[in-house]
């Protein structure tokens, strides 16, 4: 298992305005795009929306590893990249 050092909150920039805002339950509170990420000790990032779903992992070398379903892997590669180009 890999031990997480921080958790670094980012917004994605990538998220389509199509897709739903608010969060169910937490409207004006919690948007979906508001991600977080898991720093590990190893250097990963363990990956989040604002629902707190998990979306993937972008690995030390920069891959991007989505938690989706081949064929349905948008809404999560869209948080992966942005996460990926947070600078910690």
């Amino acid at each position: 298992m890999v031990q997480s050092r921080e958790h670094v909150a980012f917004e994605n920039k990538y998220y389509n305005p199509e897709w739903k805002e608010w969060v169910p339950g937490y409207e004006g509170k919690v948007r979906y795009k508001d991600g977080t990420f898991a720093l590990n000790e190893d250097g990963s990032r363990t990956v989040y929306d604002g629902s707190t779903m998990l979306m993937g992992f972008v690995r030390p070398d920069g891959t991007l590893v989505s938690d989706y379903p081949e064929g349905e892997q948008e809404y999560s590669l869209t948080f992966l990249r942005a996460a990926a180009e947070v600078e910690v």
